[in-house]
């Protein structure tokens, strides 16, 4: 691939433009070509003070009041100056006409104006919201990348969740991060569009412990181990349970904004408008539904429409931190 040509593709696929041969062959690429990944990350880098521009521009300020007034100066010109009232005319009721036509569009210019600027600060502060997710799970594909170069084995594996307790269950991630020394201070599991709060935290030797001496507390605590988002609970390969890797493919997700309880819909976190996705490439895309895994495949259920671990490899399941994979018939 020519130096240009690789630049172009790299760009489209870092803006999801490719198309799904495309975006196969960019994917073939770069597990050939490490000096490919190594591009991909610099673009990703230039590309990322675009987030700052993101955001639709703000109005000038002032922008109702001045249309106001504009509006207000052109109806003055447009009326003759009224003759002052005779003493008979003061206290009488005032005459339906002009004026109290004019005081009804003033009212309704005043009430739509305020209701569009309402309209679009809850969009604006919809979006910042859906935007600070996005960095923070960012911050958290960083740290997986760090652990995934600790353990090369198979391809770069990324924390997985076991069969067998205390480590069965999807918010095992976190734990997992945080002990290996990746996960940096300004980056955690809660989403930013959640109320601000300090998430729990628990080293491994600490959940063994747990789980041996204190099974309830283990049990409350594998329910907010995740926070707000949701992790990839593997897949199923014969018998037994396997975790995603490094060269598992870029477009698996691997982590998502926590899922309703039942796994259904979109998730709670963004007013359930829908869900920020983090593939194992680095991407992070804002998906208005949940069917946006491998070939339209529901990131929250498995094949069965049950919340456990994959069927095969590119049936993709993310539980919430209390969700096990469970791999019964």
């Amino acid at each position: 691939m020519k130096p240009d040509t690789m630049d172009e593709n790299l760009l489209g696929y870092l803006l999801g433009a490719l198309d799904r041969d495309a975006q196969r062959a960019v994917e073939a690429h770069l597990r050939l070509h490490p000096e490919g990944r190594a591009r991909l990350e610099e673009l990703r880098q230039l590309l990322a003070p675009l987030a700052d521009d993101a955001d639709a521009p703000e109005p000038p300020p002032g922008l109702v009041n001045h249309t106001l007034a504009h509006v207000a100066e052109y109806q003055s010109r447009r009326l003759r100056v009224a003759p002052q009232p005779s003493r008979r005319q003061i206290g009488a009721p005032l005459r339906r006409g002009m004026r109290r036509a004019d005081l009804a569009v003033a009212t309704l210019i005043l009430v739509l104006s305020a209701g569009m600027g309402m309209t679009w600060l809850a969009r604006q502060w919809r979006d910042y919201r859906i935007l600070a997710c996005q960095n923070n799970l960012h911050g958290i594909w960083t740290a997986l990348q760090v652990y995934a170069d600790d353990h090369p084995e198979g391809g770069g594996a990324f924390p997985r969740v076991e069969v067998e307790p205390p480590r069965n269950f999807a918010g095992v991630y976190a734990p997992l991060l945080a002990d290996s020394g990746a996960m940096s201070a300004d980056v955690n599991t809660v989403c930013p569009a959640q109320t601000p709060r300090t998430p729990p935290t628990c080293s491994l030797t600490e959940l063994d412990e747990l789980a041996r001496r204190r099974p309830d507390e283990f049990h409350a605590l594998t329910r907010d181990l995740g926070g707000d988002y949701a992790y990839s609970l593997g897949y199923r390969e014969g018998d037994e349970l396997m975790g995603l890797r490094r060269d598992s493919g870029n477009l698996l997700p691997i982590l998502a904004d926590r899922p309703q309880t039942d796994g259904r819909g979109n998730s709670p976190n963004h007013g359930g408008a829908g869900q920020n996705v983090l593939y194992i490439g680095g991407q992070v895309r804002w998906c208005v539904e949940p069917t946006v895994g491998v070939d339209r495949d529901d990131i929250y259920r498995n094949l069965k429409n049950r919340v456990l671990a994959g069927e095969h490899q590119f049936d993709t399941v993310l539980g919430p931190s209390e969700a096990t994979p469970c791999l019964g018939p």
